[in-house]
């Protein structure tokens, strides 16, 4: 047993109620107890006040595990293999891992696994989670974990009854306490509360001996205050789950990407209950999967909604083109491991965010629903000027940097970016007819613009015309199918055609 994490001598097998004894010597103080049959009521009450306190604190989770988790294992190890080499390196500070990716990609997920799969493996005696949506979420999250501590302690003094004045002096927590162990936060201003709540959890966290804790911080999207402030800085580790890239100054930082393709097919598989997909079934599993980029919760609404329509898989994509906001929002009844989120609402939150703080960042987000999604130079919207306003070209890069903070766009390479196909296919679906018509509209201007600069200009360079036809391709598969000109037409041939397709947009 590690000396540092002994069990309190209050938490203690009893043969029977007629005979209260201890069963196993502790220490108390300094005191070591070899007796090994001492009557509880024989401890002087002031010193059973002094034992120590019960770390191991049962787990507590506001999601079940989910059934469904599929692959993931390399995101899984190198978040324990971090957490391991930190805590042997020692140092004293908590490590800190932060899983952070596009809405949809399965953080929240990744780390409820993590967290089941260490508690089986006891690998940690305590984990907590903290809801980061707002601070107010933190504080309130707080309350809860030392809740949570109180009643671990309250079953430690089993079979005699909880001494929850003890209890609340041991932890710092006396005046928020009451005789039946719960927490009061009605008793004094709410700040004061919560930041000795906050001090009294840090305290526990830090106790001797008491270093195999995991906070998880879930949702850490709000970055208007200071998140770290609220992290723990002895022992234990940390583990966020973020949208929001700008982790990697504080932290061990995963990236989150799609699911590989072998667990893709094998989710959506298990999701629709095939479980041996003919030739023609897994060819159709998929072309799914690869149309969804891959992506965990849209796998699943797109499980859900075969299973539910009662539809063969060879007919979702057809669906999903036509109907995107309800193929991509089908939730089960029972079971549903992604909060309130569906893949339509998990965007809108975060544009509506990006909106508040830059519509025109939000606008060039629409715009990008009818460029080629697959790679877009940010220099495309100066294709007016060769040599840009220094102050426009700033304006415009935090424009991207404030798309790509909240992961809607992802940053590939200097100077480019893509969009996930899906947040693709959601920008053109979640606004009315006027703005997708301005999208079109501004996706148009840009195009037209740079392709008329590259033929007038006297170099010819292949792969910037090979962007712009692609670009065409795109905006007029989805502007107006009518004019979309066959793939493989010249940048000219389709410029031309595409006069037809600025023509009515204009008109429009």
């Amino acid at each position: 047993m590690d000396p540092g994490n002994e069990e309190p001598i209050v938490n203690n097998t009893f043969k029977n109620k007629r005979n209260h004894t201890l069963m196993q010597a502790g220490i108390v103080n300094g005191l070591r107890l070899d007796i090994f049959s001492i009557s509880l009521q024989a401890i002087p009450k002031d010193l059973r006040k002094k034992i120590k306190l019960n770390y191991d604190v049962s787990l507590n989770l506001p999601f079940p595990r989910n059934r469904n988790f599929t692959g993931r294992r390399a995101e899984l190890d190198v978040i324990d293999v971090y957490f391991s080499e930190s805590t042997c390196n020692g140092g004293g500070s908590a490590p800190v891992c932060a899983i952070t990716g596009t809405g949809g990609m399965g953080k929240t997920q990744i780390a409820l696994e993590y967290a089941y799969a260490c508690h089986e493996t006891r690998r940690f005696t305590s984990i907590f989670w903290v809801s980061t949506t707002t601070e107010e979420a933190i504080q309130i999250s707080f309350v809860d974990i030392m809740q949570q501590i109180v009643e671990e302690q309250a079953r430690a003094s089993w079979p005699e009854p909880p001494d929850y004045e003890s209890i609340g002096a041991r932890l710092g927590i006396s005046d928020l306490i009451d005789r039946n162990g719960n927490i009061n936060c009605r008793s004094g201003p709410e700040t004061s509360i919560y930041n000795n709540i906050k001090s009294a959890l840090f305290s526990w966290l830090k106790l001797p001996g008491n270093d195999k804790w995991l906070l998880i911080f879930d949702n850490a999207d709000d970055l208007s205050f200071a998140i770290d402030r609220y992290f723990p800085n002895h022992g234990g580790c940390i583990l966020v789950t973020s949208r929001r890239p700008e982790f990697f100054h504080c932290a061990e930082q995963i990236n989150l990407d799609g699911l590989d393709k072998e667990n893709a097919i094998k989710l959506l598989s298990h999701l629709i209950q095939i479980r041996n997909p003919t030739e023609s079934e897994h060819a159709h599993i998929s072309a799914v999967v690869e149309k969804l980029g891959f992506m965990p919760l849209a796998i699943t609404h797109a499980g859900c909604f075969i299973h539910e329509m009662n539809i063969p898989v060879s007919e979702y994509l057809r669906y999903y083109d036509k109907t995107f906001k309800e193929a991509q929002s089908k939730i089960p009844k029972f079971g549903w491991a992604y909060r309130e989120d569906t893949a339509v609402t998990t965007w809108e939150v975060s544009f509506l965010e990006i909106q508040k703080q830059n519509e025109e960042a939000a606008s060039l987000l629409l715009t990008c629903g009818y460029l080629n999604p697959n790679e877009i130079f940010e220099d495309l919207w100066e294709a007016e000027d060769e040599q840009p306003d220094p102050e426009f070209r700033i304006q415009q890069k935090r424009r991207f940097s404030l798309l790509a903070s909240y992961s809607l766009i992802n940053r590939s390479q200097p100077g480019a970016f893509s969009v996930h196909p899906v947040v693709h296919n959601w920008t053109r679906e979640r606004g009315n007819r006027s703005d997708r018509l301005q999208a079109m509209k501004s996706a148009a201007n840009i195009i037209i613009q740079r392709g008329q600069l590259l033929l007038l200009s006297e170099g010819f360079d292949g792969r910037e015309e090979n962007r712009i036809i692609a670009h065409i391709e795109v905006l007029c598969r989805y502007a107006m199918p009518e004019h979309f000109s066959s793939p493989g037409s010249s940048l000219q041939q389709l410029l031309m055609s595409f006069a037809a397709l600025g023509d009515a947009l204009h008109e429009c």
